[in-house]
């Protein structure tokens, strides 16, 4: 009777114990990990998606990474990340693919490991990933061509600098913008002309290229960040600065100083804080087994200095 009452005694005092040891596996939020892989980081308008990512792990207690190529246009690069990345078993992959064509075999690989890919500020061409975070592209487009019409009165003859040929966001920016100025405008629209990923320098001299062969250029539309500086720097450089209209997209530091001094008419601005926080939390609630949107649009806006200092223009650029 002594030594079954003992044997109770014990089994009592084991008991949290090995309840505890049966829950260990399932996994605590702060040990859920989710790999992020960006497109860059040179431009402030990815250190602002960087910081949304940030603040939404913070909020989670999560773990992240962060990790992107110096130069968008280093698709290898990217596609080394993320054959790396898929190698170490994250939880989650947050990814804003450089191609969309050939980012997709890499999507699959991930998705085939069991590891969950939300994309974010771009998508790819396929259907494996499990939502889209981003600015839906196409309509911020053609917000810029509204703003290029309204600035030129219906007439004149413009260029278009389109930061990449492969990145999703950069066709959908440019085919948007060319669309609805085809559908809803008399201005003449020369052929587009492509970047390598916005580089300043780059983009500066399509942008002297541009002015040079079309002595008569009324505007041009630039569709980063990179691409408007660059453009920007183009148009004082060939001492055009204010006689052109240039619109841009996305904003930072230098973009608003060039819409202070008039070398940029305005620029459409999504929000990338919104962008990098909201792809993280998606990416969280897949792995928590609920369901998601399939696209999530983060919205956009045309800045000019009529509205530049109302409360949710201020919200969203960044500087």
């Amino acid at each position: 009777m002594r030594k079954i009452v003992v044997i109770t005694i014990v089994l009592v005092l084991l008991l949290p114990t090995i309840l505890f040891a049966a829950g260990g596996k399932e996994k605590k939020a702060d040990e859920t990990y989710i790999a992020v892989i960006s497109m860059g980081e040179q431009h402030e308008y990815w250190q602002a998606v960087k910081l949304g990512t940030e603040k939404a792990a913070k909020e989670l207690g999560i773990r992240t990474t962060y990790e992107a190529p110096p130069s968008e246009d280093m698709v290898d690069l990217q596609i080394n990340m993320v054959e790396n990345t898929i190698r170490t078993k994250p939880d989650g992959l947050l990814l804003a693919p450089l191609d969309a064509v050939a980012l997709v075999p890499y999507i699959k690989q991930a998705v085939d490991a069991g590891i969950p890919v939300v994309l974010f500020d771009a998508g790819a061409d396929t259907d494996l990933h499990s939502s889209l975070v981003a600015t839906n592209n196409y309509n911020a487009g053609a917000l810029a061509a509204q703003a290029m019409i309204k600035e030129l009165g219906n007439k004149g003859t413009i260029g278009v600098i389109v930061h990449s040929a492969t990145d999703r966001s950069a066709i959908d920016r440019g085919d948007g913008f060319l669309d609805y100025m085809a559908a809803n405008s008399n201005i003449r629209v020369l052929p587009p002309v492509y970047g390598s990923g916005g580089e300043h320098e780059e983009s500066a001299n399509l942008m002297v290229d541009l002015i040079r062969a079309n002595p008569n250029l009324d505007g041009v539309y630039a569709t980063n960040e990179g691409a408007a500086v660059g453009a920007g720097i183009g148009a004082n450089e060939a001492g055009v600065a204010g006689k052109i209209t240039l619109i841009g997209f996305d904003s930072g530091a230098q973009q608003i100083a060039f819409l202070k001094d008039g070398t940029i008419r305005g620029f459409v601005s999504q929000d990338p804080v919104q962008i990098g926080y909201l792809g993280v939390k998606v990416l969280y609630d897949v792995l928590q087994g609920k369901a998601v949107e399939e696209e999530i649009d983060t919205g956009a806006v045309f800045v000019d200095l009529t509205n530049f200092d109302d409360e949710h223009v201020q919200q969203i650029i960044y500087q």
